[in-house]
């Protein structure tokens, strides 16, 4: 992952093939929980902890050594939210990383801008992992899929 692009970008990316076996076996899609409030599919059985750990000594450490773990998600849906400009640091993380576990091929692209300019998007391909800015000056929105997008979320604060 290149730190400068993270700081002028707003996010970096690289792929990892380790990440999905921390992660293991999913469930089938159809005995996932709808969260009916974000209409977001997730399951609730699986362990994000250990792909978390490992984000956490290989990538976070390298750059922010003092940070702190904070929340990780999993989903497989796009809420329509997520569609519009927005930043999560509400959440309280600085960094999120995200880890695709399916590509993309029609739509789905995650876009980034600082300063209201756009710096760039990147098309989902499975074992891409995408580390991204919560700093206030920072957004980010996807794009619609009608594909299944499966995606896991971790974010850091420093």
């Amino acid at each position: 992952m290149d730190l400068t692009d993270f700081q002028i970008k707003g996010f970096t990316y690289t792929f990892d093939y380790d990440i999905i076996d921390l992660i293991g076996e999913l469930p089938p899609i159809n005995e996932w929980e709808i969260d009916d409030e974000y209409d977001v599919q997730y399951p609730e059985n699986v362990d994000l902890a250990p792909a978390m750990d490992y984000i956490s000594a290989k990538y976070m450490s390298e750059y922010f050594p003092n940070h702190t773990a904070g929340y990780k998600y999993l989903w497989c849906r796009t809420e329509s939210s997520t569609m519009l400009w927005h930043n999560d640091l509400i959440e309280g993380c600085k960094v999120f990383f995200l880890y695709y576990l399916t590509d993309v091929t029609e739509g789905g692209e995650i876009c980034f801008r600082v300063n209201k300019t756009e710096t760039g998007f990147l098309q989902p391909r499975k074992h891409m992992l995408v580390m991204a800015s919560q700093e206030s000056h920072v957004e980010h929105k996807v794009n619609y899929t009608p594909e299944m997008r499966i995606v896991s979320n971790y974010g850091f604060d420093y």
